[in-house]
């Protein structure tokens, strides 16, 4: 067997590919976890698009619109009055929000690998929606007046977070991860009423 400080290409895209498992299962998990796979799994990436003379500007309309988001946001913390924080927030949030898009899109192609990546993805929003379930039945919400105005929402008394520190946070992934489901639903419907209507022609 060969042996190389630096893994061949082959290698290197093996390694991008779990990284990208990982940060799907540790990101809501235990955020800084994912943080740290998730930029390691971008550097990666930079060096084997680089090394192999891939590196080239987007296709498709999607990713350039992801392209010219993250830009225009760039600009806008540039020129704002609190430049320092607004540039830390851009780079922390939405380029690294733009480095996970690219990363699904160049390294995930395959069904198999889209059906690793799917599993992951709600395997762990289940264990999440689990969590927060536990937390809402037995946890004692004593933090709850940080997050509810209690003026606006008088008979809102409880609001959870599960493991991601901020029912906000808690909200937004599961819409997204609602999202993921609903997609993957119709996509299976779709795909089931095509093999029924095949074998009905068949008969």
């Amino acid at each position: 067997m060969e042996l190389s400080l630096i893994p061949n290409q082959k290698r290197i895209t093996f390694y991008i590919e779990r990284l990208i498992y990982g940060v799907v299962v540790a990101m809501p998990l235990q955020p800084m976890v994912g943080d740290v796979l998730l930029w390691l799994a971008i550097g990666l990436a930079l060096y084997d698009l680089i090394s192999s003379k891939s590196l080239s500007l987007p296709t498709g309309y999607l990713s350039w619109s992801v392209m010219i988001f993250v830009v225009w946001t760039g600009i806008s913390a540039l020129v704002s009055e609190n430049w320092d924080w607004s540039i830390q927030s851009w780079f922390y949030q939405i380029v690294a929000s733009g480095g996970m898009y690219y990363l699904v899109r160049t390294y995930i192609q395959t069904p198999k690998q889209w059906n690793y990546f799917l599993r992951a993805l709600l395997g762990t929003a289940v264990l999440v929606c689990i969590i927060g379930a536990y937390q809402y039945v037995f946890v004692p919400n004593i933090h709850i007046k940080e997050w509810v105005d209690a003026a606006q929402f008088p008979k809102l008394m409880r609001r959870m977070s599960s493991t991601l520190q901020n029912p906000n946070l808690l909200g937004a992934y599961l819409l997204m991860v609602l999202s993921v489901c609903i997609s993957y639903i119709l996509v299976y419907m779709k795909g089931k009423i095509v093999r029924v209507k095949s074998l009905r022609c068949s008969l």
